[in-house]
């Protein structure tokens, strides 16, 4: 039976109730107010299971590999073992049978993202919920052995959620990106090892929230975090600042931009990501930001990710030559060789002096000939 309507009539607390009184198996999305993020929380027998953010596909192996637990070997032999799996697995899966990662390990980091993601929910003053015990389970989403009592994570969160507008009052929100200042801190800095560990994993270009998946600690704490490193003046979250007047918007955005350029630069593909998700987030249709953002992703080796960044880019901006250029190598990779060289023949009309413009000019001369021994082969 569906169960659905507006968390002004019924609150999310009230739903988790019915749904752990009822013993439900099925999932719960729930979707905020304007310019808030929708979720997924999946139910087994009354108990959640598992949750993400419906913008983060694979938000466990992203945390496990923010947080130092996996390097790029382990990730590649985990691949190889969920594609030869029929139906294929997870990757994450992949890595626990592979013996690159703990299943108590898993658990425990699959554990503190649900918590993150109930107590942004219980922020959500308005939006819908839905319930439905008919939507199946992908085969590609990670495999863990959680049953957590909903009505406790929520009540957890309510309490924290007491405590948030003073956190908020000084950081912004979770979405700011905290920097270390210049100026020497005030005030008493002998703090315990998870305040040096929030401050170690600031680097200019993490959110609140991607510092806590660096720091391997619940979105909560680290806020909490920032918040007294702020208030002692060793960190700053001006950083954000820019982005709220309109007039210093663009500034804002294209310093954002150009962090994530220089982060590719380095192979630094989080970082790049984090500077352009952050643009995205003030700027939804910077189509740059999208096409920075797509490739810190094909970086992280997230393909499909990152041909969906590209096809946003290419439908908010047609003409920009950057997003033309990866919309090239996306249809290439599809084997779809008339649209891959249309779009490199716009970049480089474009930009024909850029930096990859020789590497664009080698691709489509590839690609041509490729087209052409195919049509010749068809023709036979």
């Amino acid at each position: 039976m569906a169960l659905e309507g507006a968390l002004r009539d019924l609150g999310l607390a009230e739903v988790i109730q019915l749904l752990a009184g009822g013993k439900r198996t099925g999932a719960l999305r729930v979707s905020g107010g304007a310019g808030a993020r929708g979720a997924i929380l999946r139910f087994t027998d009354g108990s959640i299971s598992a949750g993400r953010w419906d913008d983060e596909p694979e938000p466990l192996l992203s945390a496990l590999s923010q947080a130092g637990l996996v390097d790029a070997d382990e990730r590649v032999a985990a691949a190889t073992w969920a594609s030869n799996q029929v139906p294929p697995r997870s990757l994450v899966d992949g890595l626990v049978e592979t013996g690159a990662l703990s299943s108590r390990t898993r658990d425990t980091v699959a554990r503190r993202l649900i918590d993150d993601l109930c107590f942004e929910l219980t922020t959500f003053a308005e939006g819908t919920f839905s319930f439905t015990d008919t939507e199946a389970l992908s085969a590609l989403e990670p495999t863990t052995t959680l049953h957590l009592s909903g009505e406790e994570l929520f009540l957890d969160a309510a309490r924290r959620r007491d405590e948030w507008p003073a956190i908020e009052l000084r950081i912004g929100s979770l979405g700011a990106v905290p920097v270390v200042c210049d100026c020497e801190a005030e005030g008493e800095l002998a703090v315990p090892a998870d305040g040096w560990r929030v401050l170690s994993c600031v680097d200019g270009c993490r959110t609140v929230r991607q510092v806590a998946s660096a720091a391997g600690m619940r979105v909560f704490e680290t806020a909490r975090w920032v918040s007294r490193w702020t208030a002692l003046g060793a960190l700053t979250t001006d950083a954000r600042t820019p982005l709220v007047g309109d007039g210093d918007a663009a500034a804002g955005v294209a310093q954002l931009t150009a962090l994530a350029r220089l982060a590719l630069v380095d192979a630094r593909f989080e970082a790049a990501l984090a500077a352009a998700r952050t643009a995205i987030g003030h700027a939804p249709r910077n189509a740059t930001a999208h096409v920075l953002a797509g490739r810190a992703l094909l970086g992280l080796g997230r393909t499909d990710d990152w041909a969906e960044e590209v096809r946003v880019a290419v439908q908010l901006d047609p003409l920009l030559p950057e997003a033309q250029e990866q919309f090239g190598y996306v249809a290439a990779r599809r084997g779809e060789y008339a649209a891959a060289l249309s779009a490199w023949e716009h970049y480089l009309a474009a930009a024909p002096t850029a930096p990859d413009a020789a590497r664009v000019r080698t691709a489509r001369d590839a690609a041509a000939q490729l087209q052409e021994l195919i049509s010749a082969h068809a023709g036979s």
